[in-house]
């Protein structure tokens, strides 16, 4: 996580559009842009960077396209993934990663093994239906394929929600998988505690699995208990965070705790707020 005098400037235009800015859900360092998979015993897949109806519930796939939901609790559990109930996830049912254990520079020993088979070659994203309700806590590693461990970042408040699998906060760039027909295997690892998994879901279309009932927009704002939005400093327009802000009074951020408009860009308030 990003030191307290850590400066940080986030030049955004739109609230739809904007990256959340801030000690959580932006990192320092450079971003990659696509991750080339390692080979595999069974068929080999590549990540590439590129552009049910209810609680995620089974049903028909968003779109034309081949499709497949995985129950994240189907998976093999090992080393401190354990199986939680909620009336809001798929089934009833959902993992959870350990607590007490924090891994975001290596993928954690707690993992989530899940074979699966596409019966169509193609170019899939991968979505994960996750809440993670504690903005310092809000990520997973994924590999497919014994494919490098990717560490997928998205703050989503007290809400399940629907999130293309991405690497770190590069959310403009989801994450696409080129499958091969046939076998293949989805290893998720734990980076943070008390993040929840409900469903994965894997389609060739872009399509956003349907299930997402919220009023925010994860990451840009997330959902609070009582049901109301806080938004990302990002999401502001031009700021700044860590740094007292002077004479301005800060902005409102879940993200971060010195949230203020940057004097330097020139650009005002979006008025996402």
């Amino acid at each position: 996580m990003l030191t307290p005098l850590t400066r940080i400037v986030c030049t955004l235009v739109g609230f739809a559009a904007a990256a959340a800015c801030g000690r959580i859900d932006t990192r320092v360092g450079t971003q990659l842009t696509a991750v080339e998979a390692g080979a595999s015993p069974e068929a080999g897949a590549s990540p590439e960077a590129g552009p049910s109806p209810e609680a995620g519930a089974a049903g028909a796939s968003p779109g034309v396209g081949s499709s497949l939901y995985i129950e994240a609790e189907s998976g093999q559990l090992a080393n401190g993934f354990v199986i939680s109930t909620d009336p809001d996830a798929s089934g009833g049912e959902y993992i959870v990663a350990p607590s007490a254990r924090e891994s975001t520079s290596v993928p954690g020993s707690a993992s989530a093994d899940y074979s699966f088979s596409v019966d169509n070659a193609g170019t899939y994203r991968l979505w994960g239906r996750l809440r993670a309700p504690n903005p310092l806590y809000n990520s997973f590693w994924v590999s497919i394929d014994a494919s490098e461990p990717v560490l997928w970042q998205l703050s989503t408040g007290y809400t399940w929600f629907w999130g293309a699998v991405t690497m770190g906060t590069d959310y403009k760039n989801p994450l696409h998988y080129v499958l091969s027909a046939g076998a293949h295997r989805l290893s998720i690892f734990a980076a943070e505690p008390i993040v929840g998994l409900d469903r994965l879901y894997f389609s060739t279309t872009d399509n956003m699995p349907p299930g997402n009932n919220t009023p925010c927009d994860p990451p840009n704002s997330i959902q609070l208990m009582d049901g109301s939005c806080e938004p990302g400093c990002g999401t502001h327009g031009a700021t700044t965070c860590g740094l007292p802000c002077v004479g301005q009074p800060p902005l409102v951020a879940y993200d971060c705790v010195m949230c203020c408009l940057d004097s330097d860009a020139g650009i005002v308030d979006s008025g996402a707020n």
